[in-house]
């Protein structure tokens, strides 16, 4: 759980929110034509500071991106799923019998119905997998996480250096019993 930062006096801090005159160093920064110290000059500060201006304004803007990736991610997997029932149903309408109708002629005194079964157009079942595995990809589910293994450490230490050293100390041990 995060904890809220609080200053020496016991209140949280204002919450800082930029001046137009500092997104407009930002924008300048982000633009890339003018150096930092060429945005410097122009508004008579130093590089350092258009370079500490424009990363806190970077910190600021980064909840409102995150915010704003999540939705787009949101709207693009709805998009996608509804591509999925779309090619599911598809795909389930392909499977449909064909039904051909004859009309009565001179062959055939009376009308005919004939049936034959289909198995159904694989494409929409590749549609629809396509689908499911963009939706995977926005979301980063088949990203691998990286397990870190520290089975091999005791109290900090690895476990080669921990056994060493305990044999090293019974070793001097056993040497000091027999003298």
């Amino acid at each position: 759980m995060a904890r809220s930062k609080v200053t020496t006096n016991g209140r949280k801090p204002r919450e800082w929110n930029p001046t137009p005159r500092q997104l407009e160093i930002y924008d300048k920064v982000v633009e890339g034509r003018l150096s930092q110290a060429e945005i410097g000059r122009q508004y008579k500060i130093s590089q350092q500071a258009v370079s500490e201006l424009s990363l806190r304004v970077a910190k600021w803007l980064l909840p409102q991106w995150m915010d704003h990736i999540r939705e787009l991610k949101v709207m693009q997997s709805a998009r996608l799923m509804k591509l999925y029932h779309s090619a599911v149903a598809s795909y389930v309408r392909s499977t449909d019998d064909a039904v051909e109708e004859l009309e009565e002629s001179s062959e055939h005194p009376k009308s005919v119905t004939k049936r034959k079964s289909q198995a159904g157009d694989a494409a929409f079942i590749g549609q629809a997998r396509g689908a499911l595995s963009d939706i995977r990809k926005i979301w980063g589910v088949e990203t691998p996480i990286e397990v870190v293994d520290d089975s091999d450490r005791v109290a900090g230490k690895k476990w080669d250096d921990v056994v060493k050293a305990r044999i090293d100390t019974l070793q001097g041990a056993l040497k000091r019993s027999q003298n």
